[in-house]
């Protein structure tokens, strides 16, 4: 049998051919299995997808154990390829180790003896059962009955166009290729956002505004403040181990909400996180707006992932392992009447759209699915309908920092917009909410960026930095319609045919 270098090197333009559609889950992988470092990985996210796949191909062949664990790999990340690609690692693959999951943890339970005979067995009375967090794992693996080979090939469909979706971070106001001074891609921008527990006792509309004495710290009183990733929003809660149905996240506008969810979903797609549930389904309220005709959950999701259509009805059979984001409740233009009786309706009954929503996240339709909604303080859902209700806070000063240095391609242009922010307490005390803080970015980006200021209009702009906020919304206005015209003359020379 070749060795795996070799084959990798005799097949070296098939692969590239197969995967430069989309490296990403490729790449990811690679990176978990340490065969590319987070400075190449980041760094190949970057690059267009043929240099990616092809600068990744090149790594691999170096040594025989990364070319190992590349074919290890491709097993897992095969249905987000071509049939080419999976008959090709059926075909090559299969003579190579794959190591196995470690196998569950076990907690050895003494049973005390309760009668006469017992005692003759004392000592041999113990039972193996599993830990709490074992117990909750177990619960939320999705049954055989949805792991039907009917609904592979519509779930890869569906992780490929949800990856596509939400793996860039970016706005055409930065500017595109060359002329882009940031990074886009989530895995380099996104920064994690703090939140803690809602509290019933603390004014929730306190944490839009600041505190005047000290203009770097805010009112809103967060003692339980922590630090979360999106994924951890359904982890176990308390001593009984078992993850939340219904959460709420909800904060002031432009606070995090919606990226932070489109974070939970890119995990969930790529394979990396969330892998209890079986398939997740994200709905925009605005988007909602637009239905006007009754109608019923299945016909909803058939038409808004109609790849899916044909695998609903085997989905639906283990509501337990589905995930329904439904993001922006603030922007839902219909009545939501939280108080009514529940009705008797399933996944087939046809009714308004407020109702489906209403039914859905009360949990009286498919009780055993999962739920994550967020919304404005302004546009609140009744807490007793979640086991867990979240405030997303924003970035701290270490995330101001953070994002900065992310979300510029030049370390040196990061360092010099930070310390500007932080020297200037109108633009710092903004900074912490994250999307004044990508204008804020976007705007420096013309006066801290090398050749930026001597390029066509732009020496319109005053030669100092913005320093008020209503020069910083005049720069990155600016910067949006330079963009946007630049856009516009770029499909005047090449127009599509």
């Amino acid at each position: 049998m070749n060795s795996a270098q070799q084959l990798l090197r005799s097949q070296r333009d098939l692969l590239l051919n197969w995967t430069l559609d989309h490296p990403a889950p490729l790449l990811r992988w690679l990176h978990d299995a340490e065969v590319l470092s987070l400075a190449h990985y980041l760094s190949l996210l970057e690059r267009s997808p043929s240099n990616a796949v092809a600068q990744a191909l090149e790594m691999v062949c170096a040594t025989e154990e990364s070319s190992l664990k590349f074919l290890q790999v491709l097993r897992e990340v095969q249905d987000y390829y071509c049939r080419d690609l999976q008959v090709w690692v059926e075909r090559h693959c299969r003579d190579y180790v794959v190591s196995k999951p470690v196998p569950a943890p076990v907690q050895v339970e003494e049973k005390k003896p309760k009668g006469p005979l017992a005692k003759l067995f004392k000592g041999k009375s113990k039972r193996f059962t599993l830990t709490p967090e074992v117990k909750a794992k177990e619960e939320l693996k999705p049954s055989r009955s949805v792991k039907l080979a009917n609904i592979r090939v519509p779930i890869s469909a569906h992780k490929t166009t949800l990856l596509k979706r939400t793996e860039q971070l970016k706005c055409y106001s930065e500017g595109e290729g060359v002329a882009s001074n940031s990074a886009s891609h989530i895995e380099i921008r996104y920064t994690d956002l703090f939140v803690t527990e809602d509290d019933d006792l603390v004014d929730s509309r306190q944490h839009e505004y600041f505190d005047l004495a000290s203009r770097r710290a805010r009112i809103y009183v967060h003692q339980a403040c922590q630090r979360i990733r999106p994924c951890h929003l359904l982890g176990p809660q308390g001593t009984s181990g078992r993850p939340p149905k219904r959460v709420k996240v909800k904060g002031i506008a432009g606070i995090g909400k919606s990226v932070a969810v489109q974070r939970l979903v890119y995990e969930w797609a790529i394979g990396k996180n969330m892998r209890e549930f079986t398939c997740i389904f994200d709905l925009r309220f605005r988007e909602l707006n637009l239905i006007e005709a009754p109608l019923s959950l299945l016909e909803l999701l058939g038409e808004r992932f109609r790849y899916l259509k044909e695998a609903l009805p085997d989905l639906f059979t283990s509501p337990s392992s589905l995930l329904f984001v439904l993001d922006g409740l603030d922007e839902f233009k219909f009545p939501l009447d939280w108080n009514s009786p529940d009705k008797n309706i399933d996944v087939r009954s046809r009714v308004p759209v407020s109702e489906l929503m209403v039914a859905l996240i009360k949990g009286s339709l498919l009780p055993k699915a999962s739920v994550i909604l967020t919304t404005r303080p302004s546009t609140e859902a009744p807490k007793r309908f979640f086991q867990r209700c979240c405030v997303v806070l924003g970035f701290e000063e270490d995330q101001v920092k953070e994002y900065t240095n992310k979300f510029y391609k030049d370390r040196k242009v990061a360092e010099k917009v930070y310390d500007y922010i932080l020297n200037n307490d109108n633009l710092f005390v903004l900074s912490f909410i994250p999307l004044y803080c990508y204008i804020i970015c976007t705007a420096m980006a013309e006066f801290f960026s090398s050749g930026n200021q001597d390029v066509g209009d732009s020496k319109s702009l005053e030669l100092n930095p913005p320093r008020t906020v209503s020069e910083v919304y005049f720069c990155y206005l600016f910067t949006a319609v330079k963009h946007h015209a630049l856009r516009g003359e770029r499909r005047e020379k090449h127009p599509k045919i």
